[in-house]
């Protein structure tokens, strides 16, 4: 069980060969936002909610008892929590660079950058 102070969980899922950050932002929040930059479509975020799912299980975190909305899993908007990253990949083999770049904008959002 989480303690009370913890707001957020953030965590590197990968589905086949594929890695993106999820930033799941716990109740009252209820939202999981998704860093994917290769599959950005509303459809392609279904692949990251057996990840979002299984992290909240792990967790005691039940996603229709901790909320009467709803929740809500989203793509990434540039400049969320002060993140101005552009995530978008490219080509086929560069998520884990940037979902290292990712977790440092995440978890490091005021260091220096060169």
């Amino acid at each position: 069980i989480l303690p009370k102070s913890v707001t957020r969980i953030v965590t590197v899922a990968m589905s086949g060969k594929h890695f993106a950050v999820l930033n799941i932002k716990l109740p009252p929040a209820c939202t999981t936002v998704v860093y994917d930059g290769m599959y950005t479509k509303m459809s392609d975020l279904q692949r990251w909610v057996v990840h979002q799912d299984y992290i909240l299980s792990r967790y005691g975190i039940a996603k229709s008892k901790d909320t009467k909305k709803g929740w809500v899993i989203r793509h990434h908007i540039r400049g969320d929590l002060g993140v101005t990253l552009d995530v978008k990949q490219e080509d086929s083999h560069s998520c884990g660079p940037i979902a290292c770049r990712v977790l440092w904008e995440l978890l490091c959002p005021f260091s220096p950058r060169r």
